[in-house]
């Protein structure tokens, strides 16, 4: 019961590190954060992955493997893989709430290139991403496509 507690712990917390913690890394402001489905698959892809591996370190540490586990948590990896390629469940709105984090984050790593860069096309690039933040946007389309 003890190895099945450890790979739920590992899973919830790689879940909640993904889901939460790099996402709002990533951008450019706290205000665009989001739930969304495509967010739930990541992390949900993230936990599996961390939970093979300590599966993979278990069998290393202790010489033991627990094969019809290991082959489930595969197959459910597999499964939130095809279902992320698909974006299965997403709808619309989903897709502008995703749409929304991704522009976050574009907006961020531009911000930081502007300053540093000294090629034409990247400055260019930059300023065009800096110009064109279509977060307010996505937000006034969301609320027309709700009524």
């Amino acid at each position: 019961m003890k190895f099945y507690n450890k790979m739920l712990f590992t899973f919830s917390v790689n879940f909640v590190i993904q889901y939460f913690v790099f996402s709002a890394i990533l951008l450019n402001s706290l205000k665009d954060f989001t739930h969304n489905i495509s967010k739930f698959y990541m992390a949900t892809i993230v936990g599996l992955v961390m939970v093979i591996m300590e599966m993979i370190i278990h069998k290393v540490d202790y010489g033991t493997f627990n094969m019809p586990l290991f082959i489930s948590i595969l197959l459910l990896l597999v499964l939130f893989l095809f279902l992320y390629r698909i974006q299965y469940a997403v709808n619309e709105n989903e897709y502008l709430k995703q749409l929304k984090e991704n522009d976050s984050a574009a907006l961020l790593i531009s911000n930081a290139m502007e300053a540093k860069t000294n090629t034409y096309e990247i400055a260019k690039l930059t300023k065009n991403i800096l110009q064109n933040d279509s977060r307010d946007f996505i937000d006034y389309i969301r609320e027309k496509i709700k009524a």
